[in-house]
């Protein structure tokens, strides 16, 4: 929780300089060097989805405050907790699915970290798979 923490102040700071730095730079600033599913993919790869949930979707939280404050986007349409971890189901215009959905989906590029979390776990076992089948003495155990 204390990297999620260190998180937290980085995206605090681009906040405070987005008048400064301007809407769109700031946006841009933070989808390629603060975005919390990129600086987090480690932290996803490395546990179980049941473990980094609830960090991952404080950062989410971060995330969402953030990209409100770069695109002017109301609280109502962009909400902290998002997608199936909201009871009150998704917003009207849709707006958080198309902040999650990658650039060449049409959307704006900001996934998730909560979201990808399991695709990252899969990948740390699917990277080493073909390695455990060649060990004799674990093959047998390798579905």
């Amino acid at each position: 929780m204390a990297q999620v923490k260190a998180q937290e102040d980085k995206l605090k700071v681009l906040e405070r300089l987005t008048p400064l730095l301007g809407r769109q730079a700031a946006e841009l600033y933070g989808r390629f060097s603060c975005k919390p599913s990129t600086t987090f993919n480690h932290q996803a790869r490395g546990n179980e989805p049941s473990i980094s949930r609830v960090p991952l979707e404080h950062a989410g939280e971060m995330q969402a405050h953030l990209f409100r404050t770069v695109t002017a986007t109301a609280p109502d349409e962009i909400r902290d907790v998002q997608h199936d971890a909201n009871p009150a189901g998704p917003t009207e215009r849709r707006c958080e699915e198309a902040m999650h959905l990658s650039q060449r989906h049409g959307g704006a590029g900001w996934t998730h970290p909560r979201l990808v979390a399991p695709a990252a776990s899969t990948g740390r076992v699917m990277d080493v798979l073909y390695l455990l089948r060649r060990l004799e003495d674990v093959s047998p155990l390798v579905p």
